[in-house]
């Protein structure tokens, strides 16, 4: 019987030893895979060059698209510039544009912000906001001198659109509820360049966060970001001082 005993012994210390082993190697290749990941994402599209989140393959953590002009585009529309706490795309003016157009916007790292004017025609019922002539945008285009019935969608609709919600931006379903057939051009306010908010015209912000809690590298602080329904994502920023991406999965800070 002791041998017997002996022999399960051994064989269960084997067998532990050998799942050890196996978990070990499992954990392993996950690590690495992971790191893989954030080292196979394409940053660069052309002259456009951009840090930890952002990219252009599927490896990033947020994918942007670069097309056959090296131009970094979401959907059709052309992303002018990243900050640290937006995407900057431009809308040229066109009348009679579906509202679907900018359906691209919304994804799972992204969404326009309330801080956007949307410059919306043929709306039911009629938006409280202003009415603007389209010679202020157009620049002297003929093709849009036509185009007539021109509405705000801004903040002012924010609270009618998701009640109580203190989103930072909008969702699709706040958009659908706009109640507008088309979408002339948009208005977005430039924080990142000057101290005076900047007005740019034919231009879209876009919010942007990543999933889950805050996770940021020393010296750098955490922006919660409120995407809709309660879910929260975050942005990170070095402090001032320090650049780099300020992300603990990404560069980090240093001092500047």
């Amino acid at each position: 019987v002791p041998s017997n005993l002996q022999k399960m012994f051994h064989y269960n210390t084997k067998f532990a030893m050998v799942l050890t082993i196996f978990i070990f190697m499992f954990c392993l290749r996950c690590s690495t895979s992971a790191k893989s990941n954030k080292n196979n994402c394409e940053r660069s599209c052309g002259e456009h060059s951009l840090q930890y989140p952002f990219g252009f393959s599927s490896d990033c953590e947020v994918k942007l698209n670069c097309s056959k002009e090296n131009k970094a585009e979401i959907g059709e529309l052309e992303v002018q510039s990243v900050t640290s706490d937006g995407i900057f795309v431009s809308l040229p003016v066109q009348c009679n544009r579906s509202v679907s157009f900018i359906d691209p916007l919304f994804r799972d790292n992204f969404a326009p912000t309330w801080n956007n004017t949307f410059l919306v025609q043929s709306c039911k019922p009629k938006l409280d906001g202003c009415v603007i002539p389209t010679s202020s945008f157009a620049g002297g285009r003929k093709d849009v001198e036509g185009c007539e019935d021109l509405s705000c969608f801004t903040q002012l609709q924010k609270s009618k659109s998701n009640g109580s919600r203190e989103d930072d931006v909008l969702t699709h379903s706040d958009w659908e509820r706009v109640g507008c057939r088309f979408l002339f051009s948009a208005l977005a306010f430039d924080r990142s360049k000057v101290k005076e908010l900047s007005l740019q015209f034919q231009m879209v912000e876009l919010g942007w966060w990543l999933q889950g809690n805050c996770s940021c590298s020393n010296n750098a602080s955490c922006t919660e970001v409120n995407h809709g329904g309660g879910k929260l994502g975050f942005r990170c920023r070095c402090d001032e001082g320090f650049v780099g991406d300020g992300f603990k999965d990404g560069d980090g800070c240093r001092r500047g």
